[in-house]
């Protein structure tokens, strides 16, 4: 078992992983008297951003969606998707940007949504309800918050320059710690996604050797090594490459350790790795997720009865702001009823 503490490390995770930037996600939701709904759509964020594995509005999904660029004063380069769509009454709404025929639609953002048309006495009630699924994350978050402590934090909230090397030494077992153990859980996963029936110590063999590949390392010539590269942008490639080699061994040592026990099965190699992507994949979309700002509005006809938003803007639409973290490990409903008085038709 290792033995070195997991923590976040974010000053360092940023030179040796790189990820996705965050996007701006506007949606602006018009529910007509009838219950049709016209959905306009707002992403913007830095090139970078739209460069992930989640599927986002796109023609292949049945948005036509227009693409222009922004550049500031500075030189900084904003990208900003637009879309409108009119969806017809009791016409199905998305839940997904997937297309039909995607394998991994259902790793992407799931977010059903309705418009419901309640008659009573006294009125036409429509109600629209969204559900932001649940992601799982905790099964990952749960090595962050059960390892690191006071000295450790101390340690990652410093500058990456002010530290010492053999605070830069713990900060890096730290990362590639983490992200060991992050590849376990997805290891895991896949186990369980390919309906792989492994017996437990099977399992615990091919755990350990995962372990153990990282576990040899010599950590001090690592980051030596590191710090003999003068150029930040060599040392930081130095890095994100070694740990990634580090991490590529201890897949390997898994799977040859469950491959042996299982005969060399051939049909199991090529389910694993498939359901192994499919696990990173979904590890992957939820992390980029998390920094993500949602701002939804909701205009619907009618005298405003009941809502959860954070607030009624002056043009009467029910807001929510909101970021990915929001739906990790539990769902998150927006949720708005409005009255049409009732007319002679109603009687």
């Amino acid at each position: 078992m290792i033995s070195y503490r997991i923590g976040s490390a974010s000053a360092l995770a940023g030179a040796l992983l790189s990820a996705a930037g965050c996007l701006e996600r506007t949606e602006t939701i018009t529910v007509a008297r009838d219950g049709g709904v016209t959905i306009d759509l707002r992403y913007s964020g830095d090139p970078q951003s739209f460069d992930r594995p989640e599927a986002l509005p796109g023609e292949k999904s049945g948005w036509r969606v227009q693409r222009r660029s922004e550049t500031d004063e500075e030189g900084k380069v904003t990208e900003i998707w637009t879309s409108r769509r009119r969806f017809e009454p009791r016409e199905k709404l998305p839940s997904n940007f997937g297309a039909k025929d995607d394998p991994n639609t259902d790793l992407y953002l799931s977010f059903p949504t309705t418009v419901r048309h309640d008659r009573r006495a006294d009125g036409m009630y429509l109600h629209f309800r969204r559900v932001y699924e649940p992601r799982k994350w905790a099964y990952v978050q749960f090595w962050r918050d059960h390892f690191v402590d006071d000295e450790v934090q101390a340690i990652m909230d410093k500058p990456v320059e002010e530290l010492a090397d053999g605070e830069r030494v713990r900060l890096l077992k730290l990362l590639v710690g983490l992200e060991l153990f992050k590849q376990v859980e997805l290891a895991g996963a896949a186990l369980e996604d390919c309906g792989q029936d492994v017996p437990q110590d099977v399992w615990l063999r091919a755990r350990a050797a995962m372990l153990s590949a990282v576990e040899k390392t010599d950590w001090e010539d690592f980051v030596r090594r590191a710090l003999a590269i003068e150029l930040k942008e060599e040392r930081d490639e130095y890095f994100a490459g070694e740990s990634r080699r580090l991490l590529d061994e201890a897949y390997a040592a898994f799977l040859d350790e469950l491959l042996a026990a299982a005969g060399d099965d051939e049909p199991l190699h090529d389910r694993f790795d498939a359901a192994f992507d499919r696990a990173k994949t979904h590890y992957d979309i939820t992390s980029q997720l998390g920094s993500d700002h949602f701002k939804i509005h909701v205009n619907m006809p009618g005298e405003l009865i009941a809502h959860n938003a954070d607030k009624i803007a002056d043009d009467g639409s029910a807001v929510w702001e909101f970021d990915g973290k929001a739906f990790r490990d539990r769902p998150f409903e927006l949720m708005v009823t409005t009255r049409l008085p009732a007319t002679r038709d109603d009687k």
